[in-house]
C-alpha cells in the first residue's frame, strides 16, 4: 500500500503541507458550534423544478434570465457506481474509485475547531498504526476556541480509511471530521472515471453549444463547508451523497456582504479563490456569521440538495455551501463551470 502522504507539485492557489505537520494556530475565538445560530425569520428558497425540464427551458429561464434554479432528482449518472452501502447502511467509496491504480493523489483539506477534533485525529493516526486510542487531547499549545486549517495531498485511500475508522466510533464526537477532498479536477482522474462525470444533458444542447471550462469533485467527512465567494463562470452543481445547503445572493448584494466583512476585519482577499484566508481565522468566522448567522441579509436565497439534486448558479452570484449533517459521514458533490456560446437566432428556443 502506498503511504498516505506523497509530495505533489502545488498549484498556484493551493498550499500543501504534510499530514503530520504542526498545523498553524490562531488566537481567534471561533468554533462552528457557536456560529450556528438559527434565524428567527424564514429564508427565501430558490425556485425548484422536476427533472423533466428541457434544454431550451433551462437556457431561457435560468441561464439567460440569470436566475438560480434547483432541478430535483435530475441525473442518476454512472458516478453512482463510485459509492455503495456497507452493512451498517452507511455510504462508502467503492473499489471502482479506491482500487484504481491510476487514481492520482487528492488535494485534501482539514479543519480543526475544537479539542475533540484533536483527540479524534490522534486516535485515527494511532488506529492506522495499530496503536490503542487515547482519550485525552494531544499535547498542544492551542486552546478550545482556536481554528486550524491544513492542506496536503494523499491517496484516495486516506478518506476510505477515515470512514472505516468512523464506523467503529459509537460516540460521534470521536469521529474524524472535516477531512475534505476539495475541488479535485476531474480531468486529472483516469479516463474511465472521467467518463462517469460527463457534463449533464442540459449543458449539451445541440442548438446552443456549450464550453465546459472546468469541473471538480468534492468528497468529505461531514461537516463540510465552503465560505462566501463567487465564480468567474456559471456553475452547475450536483449533489451525489448526503445533503448540502447553499445560500446565494446576486453579484451586487453578495459583493456588498463580502466587502463589509473585508472592511470589518481589515482584509483584502480574492473573492474568486477558495484560499487559505477564507478557511481559518477572523475571515472564516466573519464570513460564516455574515451569511449563516442571525443577521444574514434578508434577501439571501437558500436551497437544500439531496442526492442527484442539482443547482444552477449564475455567473458572479455569491454563494456559500455547507453539509446538513455534522456526524462524520461521507458527503459528495460534483460541479461543472461552463458557458453557452452565442446561439444562432432563436434556434435554442425552438
Amino acid at each position: 500500500m502506498r503511504p498516505f502522504v506523497i509530495p505533489r507539485p502545488s498549484q498556484a492557489w493551493r498550499t500543501y503541507s504534510n499530514i503530520n505537520c504542526s498545523l498553524r494556530a490562531h488566537t481567534f475565538g471561533f468554533t462552528e458550534r457557536l456560529a450556528r445560530s438559527h434565524h428567527a425569520r424564514p429564508i427565501s428558497t430558490i425556485r425548484s423544478v422536476d427533472n423533466s425540464i428541457d434544454e431550451a427551458t433551462f437556457y431561457d429561464q435560468a441561464y439567460i434570465a440569470q436566475e438560480p434554479l434547483v432541478i430535483r432528482d435530475y441525473l442518476k449518472s454512472s458516478v453512482s457506481t463510485w459509492f455503495h452501502q456497507n452493512e451498517h447502511g452507511d455510504v462508502t467509496l467503492d473499489s471502482k474509485l479506491t482500487g484504481n491504480p491510476n487514481t492520482p493523489d487528492m488535494p485534501y483539506e482539514y479543519v480543526r475547531t475544537s479539542i475533540e477534533d484533536d483527540v479524534a485525529r490522534a486516535n485515527f493516526v494511532n488506529w492506522l498504526q495499530g496503536d490503542k486510542p487515547s482519550h485525552s487531547a494531544p499535547n498542544s499549545p492551542i486552546t478550545e476556541n482556536q481554528t486550524r486549517f491544513s492542506q496536503f495531498t494523499a491517496p484516495i485511500g486516506l478518506l476510505s480509511k477515515a470512514m472505516e475508522f468512523n464506523a467503529q466510533q459509537k460516540d460521534s464526537k470521536m469521529r474524524y471530521k472535516r477531512l475534505y477532498i476539495a475541488q479535485m479536477p476531474i480531468n486529472e482522474l483516469p479516463p474511465q472515471l472521467q467518463l462517469d462525470l460527463e457534463a449533464p444533458e442540459l449543458l449539451r444542447c445541440p442548438a446552443t453549444p456549450c464550453d465546459v471550462y472546468n469541473t471538480s469533485i468534492w468528497l468529505g467527512l461531514e461537516p463540510t463547508y465552503t465560505p462566501w465567494h463567487r465564480d468567474p463562470n456559471p456553475n452547475f452543481f450536483m449533489q451525489l451523497v448526503g445533503q448540502k445547503t447553499l445560500r446565494l445572493l446576486p453579484p451586487g448584494p453578495g459583493g456588498n456582504v463580502f466587502m463589509q466583512v473585508q472592511n470589518a476585519i481589515g482584509s483584502a482577499s480574492n473573492s474568486r479563490i477558495r484560499g487559505t484566508e477564507m478557511m481559518e481565522g477572523p475571515e472564516r468566522a466573519a464570513l460564516h456569521d455574515a451569511v449563516w448567522g442571525g443577521d444574514a441579509p434578508k434577501n439571501v436565497l437558500e436551497a437544500t440538495l439531496g442526492p442527484h439534486d442539482c443547482l444552477f448558479i449564475p455567473k458572479g452570484w455569491w454563494h456559500s455551501v455547507k453539509s446538513v449533517r455534522e456526524d462524520g459521514h461521507l458527503n459528495a458533490s460534483v460541479n461543472w463551470w461552463f458557458r453557452f456560446r452565442q446561439p444562432k437566432g432563436d434556434s435554442a428556443r425552438k
